[in-house]
């Protein structure tokens, strides 16, 4: 029996970060960054997704929440259109942008079945993608990502939430 499903999608951008503008991105470097962080995502909730609705009918006494049925989507700030000021690295920004989106479209197809689904922006992580000047460590990272997994509500279904629970702008 499935008492609770929470996914949590995380690209490997390490190999998909490059500072480049519009102009000089090839579309190579587009449809890699576009396969990982749109694709790969909805391939991986695709799966997950009759556990999630079992889990969330099974639970429907439960307010939606990772105690009911959970799907977190891994984004970044740089995905955030309302926030864009530079052109750099728009493979990966817009890539983000689009799971942005897709997560928008998940969480309203999940919520009519009991299912929370919003993303995360983690911050700049101490990773192979973050380096070491980075201003989170990993275990700080996995502090607030709990955060977010235990305290996310129904309202915060279809929104990109940062540590501390605040919700950014798309």
């Amino acid at each position: 029996r499935v008492r609770e499903a929470v996914v949590s999608t995380q690209s490997t951008g390490a190999v998909l970060m490059k500072s480049e503008n519009p102009t000089s991105t090839s579309t190579e470097d587009m449809l890699k960054n576009f396969d990982v962080n749109v694709v790969g995502t909805h391939r991986v909730t695709n799966k997950f997704a009759p556990l999630l609705f079992t889990a969330a009918e099974q639970n429907s006494n439960v307010e939606m929440g990772c105690n009911r049925a959970f799907c977190l989507n891994i984004s970044s700030a740089v995905g955030s259109i309302a926030n864009t000021t530079s052109a750099w690295n728009p493979a990966y920004r817009v890539s983000k942008a689009a799971l942005n989106m897709l997560t928008k479209c998940t969480a309203i197809e999940f919520g009519e079945k009991g299912v929370l689904c919003c993303s995360v922006h983690p911050g700049w992580v101490q990773t192979e993608m973050g380096g070491p000047n980075a201003l989170i460590s990993t275990s700080g990272c996995v502090d607030d990502l709990m955060e977010v997994i235990t305290k996310a509500t129904a309202e915060h279904a279809g929104v990109m939430l940062r540590n501390k629970m605040e919700v950014m702008p798309y």
